[in-house]
This record gives C-alpha cells, structure tokens and sequence, in this order.
C-alpha cells in the first residue's frame, strides 16, 4: 500500500468553536477574574568567586525558560560590579542591574548591586542600603524574600 503525506493543516485552515466569554459557558459558572501572572523566579547565591559557575549555568540555559533569574552575589561595596557585563556574555537573556522598584519580567535575569540588600514585593525588586557595621546576609534575606512572595514557583541555589 502507497503512502501518501497529507500537507498538515494550519490553524486557519482548521475550523474552529466559537468563542464563549468567561462566565458565559453555563448559568451555573460564576464569572471570576483571571489569576495574576505568577512566574517562576530562581534565585542564585554566590560567592565573589563564583562567577565560573554562574557563566557555565548560563551557558547551558535556554533564554526562553519562562522564568526570571535572581544572582545574589556578595559584593565589595566599594567595588564597582563588572558581573552584568560579563553574565551578558554568557546567555541571550537581558542582564540588568536590579533598582529599586524594578518590575521583574521573565526571560531576564537580574543582579544585586554593591552595597545594598534586595528583597521581593509582589513582582518588584526592592534595594536597601546595606548595614555597613552589622552582620550583612543578602542571600538568605532574599531567599526568604521569595520563598514568602512566589512559594511553589521559586528555587533557591546557593
């Protein structure tokens, strides 16, 4: 018996069912409002010597994951940070310096600046100036952070 290959149907081509707006399928369905957006965020502590690391993890990441990435770094504050440039190398990702206030998007990955501390509200990264004489523990308060704002849908790699 011959084989013959059918060209495959595009979506135009294929007839589709009408529309129903939500809360209109049944008089039984309460129209409710869609849920946020809530991506998945992966929080990445390292080292100042752990940039080797951080270029092999980005080398190997599909920059269309879906996810934002969060690099908590321990930082010199008196050290201007090259790591934006160099983890820019790396992926096809934007790589962008975190401000305060900054909505985070997915498909970017996102890093701590010298001297301050970051934490997560709703999908806005926060920045405070970092204690200069006290203990200082940036990766812990960010995992924490995200771990309270995103729960199931962030990880944390220290």
């Amino acid at each position: 018996m011959a084989r013959t290959n059918k060209p495959k149907q595009n979506r135009e081509d294929t007839p589709s069912e009408p529309s129903v707006p939500l809360g209109q399928q049944g008089d039984s369905d309460p129209v409710t409002e869609p849920k946020p957006f809530r991506p998945y965020v992966v929080a990445i502590g390292a080292s100042a010597g752990g940039l080797d690391a951080l270029e092999r993890f980005f080398d190997e990441l599909d920059a269309e994951s879906g996810a934002v990435y969060v690099v908590i770094q321990h930082l010199s504050p008196d050290h201007k940070s090259m790591m934006d440039n160099l983890l820019a190398r790396h992926t096809h990702m934007p790589v962008l310096m975190a401000e305060n206030g900054l909505e985070m998007q997915i498909n970017h990955v996102y890093l701590i600046p010298p001297g301050k501390n970051m934490t997560v509200a709703g999908s806005q990264l926060r920045l405070v100036p970092k204690n200069p004489h006290g203990l200082s523990l940036p990766i812990d308060l960010f995992f924490t952070s995200v771990a309270k704002e995103f729960g199931n849908r962030c990880v944390g790699h220290q």
